[in-house]
């Protein structure tokens, strides 16, 4: 191995194995195909090295390589290094995802306004709509039991909305809501039941 004092690159020479032994040769010209035009001081290093045993290396010492002037290689960039300094000299350059900015949004107080425009036709089917059809709660002290049980599960299905809004995922509320509906239209069942079996007394 010739390694370059100045930049670090390095070119190779295999030893070939004739007549019981090892030889191999490297020129300027070798070394000028492997890593470009580079003259100076290089490291001359033995390596050795076998499957079955540690592998060796030897300095022999150095070198100074001299190019022709006619040569037409180019000169290695300073940037360049062999694969024995890629894990220092060669780690790729962290990556820095640019997101795009977030879009402008309205103030707090607008979001707040419209929250409470959704909530109108709620307060309005809560005031409103029972004073307009008529409706009484005569019939709670009738079956107070099967009218707790029913109006209870609709306030608590309300309730479940408001959780919902605020912290539960729609897996998670569909089956609570399914699950208590049917509670609620079992009490919802019952209560009717009850009013009905009671008219019908009184018609007697």
């Amino acid at each position: 191995m010739l390694k370059s004092k100045s930049l670090g690159l390095a070119a190779y020479a295999i030893g070939k194995f004739k007549s019981g032994s090892y030889a191999l040769s490297i020129n300027a010209a070798a070394v000028e195909k492997q890593i470009g035009k580079l003259p100076g001081e290089y490291e001359v290093t033995l390596l050795i090295g076998d499957p079955s045993a540690k592998g060796i290396d030897y300095v022999l010492g150095t070198v100074e390589l001299r190019f022709s002037a006619a040569s037409t290689a180019l000169e290695p960039a300073a940037v360049v290094r062999t694969a024995f300094f890629q894990p220092i000299n060669n780690v790729k350059p962290e990556i820095h995802h640019i997101f795009r900015a977030p879009e402008k949004r309205p103030p707090a107080v607008v979001s707040y306004v419209f929250a409470g425009l959704a909530f109108l036709p709620l307060i309005a089917v809560l005031l409103y709509v029972p004073t307009i059809a008529g409706v009484n709660f005569k019939g709670l002290t009738a079956a107070p039991l099967y009218s707790l049980l029913f109006h209870g599960g609709l306030c608590s299905m309300l309730l479940l909305y408001v959780v919902f809004w605020l912290r539960l995922n729609l897996a998670q509320t569909l089956p609570l809501a399914g699950i208590w509906g049917l509670f609620v239209a079992g009490s919802g069942y019952l209560l009717l039941s009850s009013l009905s079996k009671q008219r019908l007394k009184k018609d007697q």
